[in-house]
């Protein structure tokens, strides 16, 4: 019988074996690339249709409004240039400065103008009051701050409990006695740049 012989294999050479393809590192370097593809894909199809089905809703919305898109409502309590008498919400705290009353002590050559404040905490925090937190700018510009003469019941200072109330007069120098528009000017805190004017005509 005829036998088969195997080719001879070199001294130091060895046979290896082919890896299968799902060890190789191209492979899943290929599997990652794809997944992070279509994932691309189709977030950004759906970001598209979401913005595309929103711009056609508000164009519906519009149209059946007769093709005018509602103004925001107006925000009452954001106003903080007031006539005198008004009230100014800050942080949750409502303020209010009464006209300009000009006072003038019977043992005194010091003329003041004097303003009776109202704090109203509607917080849920404490909020501070000072006589000193208050200015009044006089036509001229001039700022003066508010002074303890020209009325026994000052404002002083402290703390207002959430829900609380506490009024007392402020007054200031009526320096020059000059006719024309005083603003009455409060701020929040030394720290907070917010302020609040009350117009007074004199």
């Amino acid at each position: 019988m005829a036998t088969t012989e195997h080719p001879a294999v070199p001294e130091g050479y060895k046979l290896k074996k082919k890896k299968p393809i799902f060890k190789r590192v191209w492979f899943w370097l290929l599997v990652i690339l794809v997944v992070i593809i279509i994932a691309a894909v189709s977030g950004g199809g759906g970001g598209d249709s979401s913005t595309s089905t929103s711009g056609s809703a508000s164009t519906e919305s519009a149209s059946n409004d007769g093709g005018a898109a509602a103004a925001p409502a107006k925000d009452d309590k954001a106003k903080t240039d007031v006539a005198a008498g008004e009230t100014v919400t800050m942080d949750d705290v409502q303020v209010t400065s009464t006209p300009l009353t000009p006072v003038k002590p019977q043992y005194s050559n010091s003329s003041y103008l004097c303003t009776t404040v109202t704090y109203v905490n509607g917080g849920k925090d404490s909020a501070s009051f000072n006589t000193f937190d208050w200015k009044l700018q006089d036509p001229q510009g001039a700022s003066r701050d508010a002074t303890f003469g020209g009325s026994d019941k000052t404002l002083n200072s402290g703390d207002l409990a959430p829900g609380g109330t506490v009024s007392g007069d402020v007054c200031f120098d009526d320096a020059t006695g000059a006719s024309g528009t005083y603003k009455v000017i409060y701020s929040a805190s030394f720290w907070n740049d917010k302020k609040a004017t009350w117009s007074n005509q004199r």
